[in-house]
């Protein structure tokens, strides 16, 4: 279902135990998938073939698995930044839900992304003290009359029901704050939002600073921002020694 498709979680057969799933497509022309299962404690794979319940035309060929993690001890989640969230309930016989994204399919150009539109450049979504949360930039999607240009943090309820947002922050405050004004980033605008599974309202963006010399583009320097959107939007700029930010390693090494 994609380069991340697989889930680990700790604790789920018992002290020291784990649990491994991976879900994979059985017919690429419908929804349904098998999810092979391996616990520590049996040491051995067990698969389950379920019919995913997608939306209507979803299948395969555009339901890509962008990232994955677990929750609540008993909850498995496989997410395409595009389209929602597949939830899979092991204690309900491994039964599957999916759960659509508080904001709808981004509207991208595609002469700006010839080679397909980067969904982590705008999105993610992660577990945070127990809550699902989704991080956007209202980029690419219909605002509200008078929105700006920012980001905002979705919480998703208990019973998997509803999303409310939680935190807002336009580009305007991030750009005003001193910290990102001392370090002379100017009107530059980030990208890459990650969540910090740790700081319930605490954001991390990556910034390029770049530069036109006749016709080409040079990179002048990277930025790492927090930005702490429970705390008046506060930020604090790093600036990187390398060009290469994987941001599925923030959540797990840098937050």
């Amino acid at each position: 279902m994609g380069f991340q498709s697989a889930v680990v979680m700790c604790g789920a057969t018992g002290e020291g135990g784990y649990l491994l799933a991976e879900l994979v497509w059985v017919c690429t022309q419908d929804s349904q998938a098998a999810l092979w299962l391996w616990e520590s404690s049996a040491k051995q794979w067990d698969v389950k073939l379920r019919d995913l319940p997608l939306p209507p035309g979803t299948t395969a060929f555009n339901f890509s698995v962008h990232s994955c993690f677990s929750f609540g001890g008993s909850f498995l989640c496989w997410v395409d930044l595009h389209r929602g969230m597949l939830l899979c309930d092991l204690r309900k016989d491994c039964n599957f839900s999916f759960i659509e994204l508080p904001q709808g399919p981004p509207d991208y150009d595609a002469s700006d992304y010839p080679h397909g539109p980067c969904a982590e450049e705008f999105r993610s979504v992660a577990c945070v003290h127990g809550s699902v949360k989704f991080l956007a930039f209202n980029t690419f999607v219909e605002r509200e009359p008078g929105e700006t240009f920012g980001l905002a943090v979705w919480t998703l309820s208990p019973d998997h029901s509803a999303w409310s947002r939680s935190y807002k922050c336009s580009f305007g405050d991030i750009w005003a704050n001193a910290n990102f004004q001392s370090a002379g980033l100017g009107q530059l605008s980030p990208s890459f939002p990650v969540l910090s599974i740790h700081q319930d309202g605490v954001v991390y963006l990556v910034v390029n600073d770049t530069s036109a010399v006749g016709r080409r583009l040079v990179f002048n320097a990277r930025y790492l921002l927090r930005v702490d959107m429970g705390n008046n939007n506060d930020v604090q700029v790093y600036q990187q020694k390398t060009t290469r930010i994987r941001s599925q390693l923030f959540a797990s090494v840098l937050l």
